[in-house]
């Protein structure tokens, strides 16, 4: 009898453990995006996190509905530290004008729709196709009350998109909604790694390098 208490109570366990754990990743975002993988797109998504980045190159054609890069593409951030997210507004098509926005579920509710997760509002005409350079930059803090653990942010773009029609769940023909992890802690590294390194012009003699860092001073190694 001693024997089946105890493994009664096992089983409670591991039945309290297993519910308690379902509950962590339960969040069901919702679904939306565009019907054509033609014209306006995302090419460029980078965020540069404490200790690991989002640099996200992207080639055309897009993609149908929201394109999920959670399990891929994940940067960390800490509770009251500002970050710096660059994106570039594209096409994979025509150049239309259309509006972009960006978003974290600070709260890890399952919505984008709290005070203070809009990560910012960009709307003009799109870069020309296989064009990288960045044409938006959203600067934020995170809360200093943010949920510790896994986030998810969003980045859309809609083409003919405006102030009030570009919105977490939009549908729409032609754009992007891209969805990303985000890692947040209350630990910031004295000194953040850079991110979205490339290097261009190589020849024998010289080449032209970039990143992204919150940094101002850099010691560079070569040879």
């Amino acid at each position: 009898l001693s024997g089946m208490k105890q493994k009664l109570q096992l089983l409670a366990l591991i039945g309290v453990f297993l519910l308690g754990s379902s509950s962590v990743f339960a969040q069901t975002y919702c679904t939306g995006g565009p019907s054509s993988t033609a014209d306006s797109e995302i090419i460029n998504v980078a965020l540069l996190g404490d200790n690991y980045s989002i640099s996200n190159l992207l080639t055309c054609p897009g993609s149908l509905g929201v394109t999920d890069y959670t399990a891929t593409d994940s940067a960390d951030v800490s509770q009251g530290t500002s970050y710096t997210l660059n994106v570039t507004f594209s096409t994979c098509g025509g150049v239309y004008s259309g509006a972009g926005r960006a978003w974290i579920d600070f709260n890890d509710d399952g919505d984008f729709t709290d005070s203070g997760e809009e990560l910012g509002f960009w709307s003009g005409t799109p870069a020309g196709q296989n064009t990288t350079t960045y044409n938006a930059q959203f600067n934020f803090t995170v809360p200093i009350n943010a949920t510790l653990g896994q986030a998810r942010m969003r980045v859309m773009q809609a083409e003919g998109g405006t102030t009030t029609s570009v919105t977490p769940c939009a549908t729409f023909t032609w754009g992007t909604i891209e969805d990303y992890t985000i890692r947040i802690t209350n630990t910031p590294p004295p000194c953040p790694i850079p991110g979205a390194f490339a290097a261009s012009g190589v020849t024998g003699n010289t080449a032209d390098l970039s990143w992204v860092s919150t940094g101002v001073l850099f010691d560079i190694e070569y040879g």
